[in-house]
């Protein structure tokens, strides 16, 4: 042989670099941003292992926001630190949602990157929407989720197999998206319910603080109920009533799983997504931590279940 092999760059088994923020968040109330301005934050990446490490941020932002990041690639010195700088400007008056992946030495983790322009009912902080109480619970949330509700009881959704499982048509959930976002209400051609369950799940997806967040990592992986139950009664408002209320919402839908097929098991496994982001850059506790929010919501269903028995 004799044959000259490069030596292949030795990876380490945990991601080295660790982002100060998971979640960097712009806006909020109506008249904190303005269009054409470049607002700023920023945060910090700590290099723990003891040789350099490259970095590079890859955004793939909306066409309406421009992003960047400074430095946007380099390295990072053994145990140092490296500030960095986002720098933000929209072109149009829309809340955004959207994932910044932060690759480093064949490690990828993802920052979370939201901007609420306080319009529209999408992105907001729940406690500024218009309220209404629901008639049936007797809890009162944000009208937007009244009206939703009010359709999906319209199409009978609850006798739709694979009801919240199945997605929307994305060109149809933009558009009811978007009357929401106008008018608070939805149109009466609305044709299909898979476009208004997918519209709610992406409702608690987009808040500024997703609802699960609030609960420490530890206490998201205990899985006994009698914690689970604790965490949710420390929860503070509006989290803990909008909790309850989607709760009770998934209560009714598994009631009737022999036709919808949706158990709490199965409502659980595609809702717990969107009411979580686990706050760790290690992909594999993270995903441990997204299975354990699975369970968190699983409990918090069957538990209202049983109470109502």
């Amino acid at each position: 042989g004799g044959r000259n092999t490069k030596a292949a760059p030795v990876l380490s088994a945990e991601n080295p670099v660790k982002a100060s923020k998971q979640e960097l968040f712009f806006g909020g109330s109506v008249g904190s941003l303005v269009i054409g301005s470049s607002y700023r934050d920023n945060f910090t990446l700590l290099n723990e292992s003891t040789r350099k490490v490259k970095f590079s941020f890859d955004p793939v932002a909306p066409s309406a926001c421009s992003i960047q990041f400074s430095p946007a690639n380099g390295f990072i010195q053994a145990n140092k630190l490296l500030s960095v700088q986002v720098v933000l400007s929209m072109s149009a008056e829309q809340n955004v949602s959207f994932k910044v992946k932060l690759s480093s030495d064949g490690h990828e983790q993802f920052l979370a990157l939201k901007v609420s322009f306080g319009v529209g009912v999408f992105g907001c902080d729940p406690s500024t929407l218009a309220q209404s109480e629901d008639p049936e619970i007797g809890l009162t949330v944000p009208s937007v989720l009244i009206e939703m509700k009010r359709v999906l009881v319209a199409h009978h959704a609850e006798q739709i197999e694979g009801i919240f499982r199945l997605a929307g048509e994305r060109s149809d959930v933009l558009k009811a998206k978007q009357q929401l976002n106008l008018h608070n209400k939805l149109s009466p051609d609305i044709e299909d319910a898979n476009t208004v369950s997918t519209l709610l799940k992406i409702w608690f997806r987009e808040l500024p603080h997703p609802l699960l967040n609030a609960i420490p990592p530890e206490v998201i992986k205990q899985s006994d109920r009698e914690s689970i139950l604790h965490a949710y009664e420390t929860l503070q408002e509006p989290h803990k009533t909008l909790l309850l209320w989607l709760t009770e919402m998934m209560a009714d839908y598994s009631e009737l799983s022999e036709i919808n097929k949706m158990t709490p098991q199965n409502l659980a496994i595609v809702v717990a997504p969107n009411l979580y982001n686990p706050p760790c850059p290690n992909p594999l506790e993270s995903m441990m931590l997204s299975q354990k929010s699975v369970a968190f919501l699983h409990t918090l269903i069957t538990n209202t279940l049983e109470e109502r028995r």
